[in-house]
């Protein structure tokens, strides 16, 4: 793309993680409209998450299959949980038709799809969206560099910022203020040998904690709680941090070897959805549409199944369709419905701390999906 990028395109896609990606490499690989993603931020370190077994599928119809997961990720056959008892569980994923999980380096993996997406013909935009304006004909987005983009559709993957959705006052559905704190550790496999690898999920009075293996011998360790105790106990700062890992058991075992720490990174881990998640113009996918539990690892798949349902859709108004009453939206609020109920369940699971707030909340009655406004650590 020249550096004079004032032109048109038939889809503009905003946010180039796994929703993005996969919106781009469905238009790319099934039609021949043009797209380009747009942004800034794709150096960002990102812990990681465990992929299920049924993302294969998804990969192969964007035609990647799993020769990228294969390549700097690990499969996954256990998960260690802490969750309504002291000790630690054992449950093996080899049950699941043969097929590993994966361990996967979420920076590499994005890296991997935007590679594949630029290969196809996909057009990468390095800026930050300044504005999103309609016109008579589509959109004219203007980027933070001073370039500007008409396209005919817009694609919402700007993750929990959801800029278009946010434009469209869609309404948004909140069940809690949870956040993460978290940091990779280097700890070699040859040290890790209680839980080779495995994710570790660990119960405590005032959260959760997840710890899980990276290739080259790192490990992400995340700590989940609401934002109110966060800012209580200061765990975005490496004092509060030490003592919530304190409160753990097998967490802090499992770092007692650890060494060089990154810097603690904090982000929003709330639960919520948009519903009302397109438009004739316009479609929000991914984060953008609906955020899971991390304890589901439904992320990035749910990521890229939506980023190709976007793409279909796209596709399909870019051709002349009427796609407002195509039922996305409900499907998105029917995911978020069931997604509430499988958490409320779960979170029932651990009765040994009814008294402690992040607890309480999670066994209220009250419902799991009043509108909320989103906030910040």
């Amino acid at each position: 793309m020249p550096a004079d990028r004032d032109r048109e395109v038939d889809v503009a896609i905003i946010g180039a993680g796994p929703a993005g990606c996969a919106a781009a490499l469905t238009i790319a690989t099934y039609t021949d409209l043009r797209v380009t993603m747009i942004e800034r931020d794709i150096t960002a370190n990102k812990p990681g998450e465990m992929l299920p077994p049924d993302v294969v599928q998804l990969l192969e119809y964007l035609d990647i299959g799993t020769a990228c997961l294969a390549d700097g990720h690990k499969e996954a056959h256990r998960i260690l949980a802490a969750w309504g008892a002291p000790e630690l569980a054992d449950r093996s994923l080899l049950f699941s038709g043969g097929r590993p999980a994966w361990h996967v380096d979420r920076t590499l993996f994005e890296n991997q799809l935007r590679d594949a997406a630029q290969k196809r013909g996909v057009d990468q935009w390095h800026a930050n969206l300044s504005s999103a304006v309609r016109t008579n004909t589509g959109w004219l987005l203007s980027g933070s560099d001073g370039d500007k983009v008409k396209t005919r559709f817009v694609v919402d993957a700007s993750g929990r910022a959801a800029r278009v959705a946010r434009r469209e006052s869609c309404p948004l559905h909140a069940s809690d203020q949870t956040f993460a704190a978290w940091r990779i550790f280097d700890l070699p496999a040859s040290r890790d040998h209680k839980c080779a690898g495995a994710t570790m999920i660990e119960a405590v009075p005032d959260g959760w904690w997840y710890s899980s293996g990276l290739p080259g011998g790192r490990l992400a360790v995340a700590f989940f709680s609401d934002l109110d105790l966060f800012r209580d106990q200061r765990v975005n700062q490496a004092g509060g941090w030490q003592r919530m890992l304190r409160n753990s058991r097998h967490t802090a075992t499992r770092l007692t070897e650890a060494s060089h720490a990154s810097a603690i990174q904090t982000r929003s881990a709330t639960v919520r959805y948009f519903a009302r998640a397109h438009g004739r113009d316009w479609i929000a996918c991914g984060d953008a549409a609906l955020t899971v539990d991390p304890l589901s690892s439904m992320g990035i798949s749910l990521g890229l199944l939506t980023g190709i349902h976007a793409g279909r859709l796209a596709a399909a108004a870019c051709g002349g369709i009427e796609i407002a009453d195509s039922g996305y939206s409900s499907e998105i609020r029917r995911l978020a419905t069931e997604h509430f109920e499988t958490r409320r369940r779960f979170y029932a699971q651990e009765t040994r701390w009814p008294d402690y707030p992040f607890w309480a909340r999670r066994s209220s009655a009250a419902p799991e999906t009043a509108p909320a406004a989103e906030m910040t650590a």
